[in-house]
């Protein structure tokens, strides 16, 4: 028995004919004991993998090249601060932000990094290449020695919203000016969709980075979620 089959008795010298074994029917397997495979029963969050041929193995997944961190959503909010994990565990780091709006629209967003414990007014250089549906050209727009850095100018308000991601650089290093590069687009407040890339330099920025900030003069961030994550060093 067992086997599905019928139950055949041998008793002395027999010979078997036409006999048809039935592959059990488990309908559900209930294990108590941990799976082992050659000796080995594998460890907490461990998969199965096959070699192709043999026994499979055990074997740990991947965390990937991206490992979220952090994230902050805007509502109705006069800054947006990004505060949370900026340390030397990455190297570089990658901010998503989404479905970005103002309260009345029109306005820039803008950027500001804290070096050194504080956010700086100051020695912004930016530079934006920039274009909208209604245009046939690009423009390119270089900002000097300014008391923050645009990201966005002209942003929209309601379902008029945009989105950008933000590579941002060795934030601990405390050696070196950081660069910061970005793209995205968004709908302006004249309903044209508008596509930018643009890269920021602080001049005091040769200190640890432990946070950005983005806000808009005279203007709040309505709505918008932004999301940091680290990317892995190898």
């Amino acid at each position: 028995g067992g086997n599905g089959g019928t139950a055949v008795t041998l008793t002395g010298t027999q010979t078997l004919t036409n006999k048809t074994l039935t592959a059990p029917n488990i309908a559900s397997a209930n294990l108590t004991t941990a799976l082992t495979l050659a000796g080995a029963a594998g460890t907490n969050g461990q998969v199965l993998t096959s070699a192709g041929s043999g026994l499979p193995s055990w074997t740990t997944i991947g965390s990937g090249a991206l490992t979220f961190l952090s994230s902050v959503t805007a509502s109705n909010s006069a800054t947006v601060d990004i505060e949370t994990t900026f340390n030397s565990t990455y190297t570089n780091y990658l901010l998503v932000a989404a479905d970005v709006s103002l309260v009345t629209g029109g306005g820039t967003l803008q950027a500001l990094l804290k070096i050194n414990g504080t956010y700086q007014t100051g020695s912004y250089r930016t530079f934006l290449i920039s274009g909208d549906s209604s245009a046939s050209t690009i423009t390119g727009t270089n900002q000097d020695l300014t008391a923050f850095a645009n990201v966005f100018v002209n942003l929209g308000q309601g379902t008029r919203n945009g989105g950008f991601t933000m590579l941002i650089q060795a934030p601990s290093d405390t050696a070196n000016i950081k660069p910061i590069s970005f793209n995205g687009s968004f709908n302006n407040n004249n309903g044209q969709i508008t596509t930018v890339i643009g890269s920021i330099m602080c001049l005091s920025g040769n200190q640890a980075m432990t946070g950005i900030r983005f806000q808009v003069s005279s203007d709040n961030i309505d709505t918008g979620t932004f999301r940091l994550y680290g990317i892995a060093n190898s």
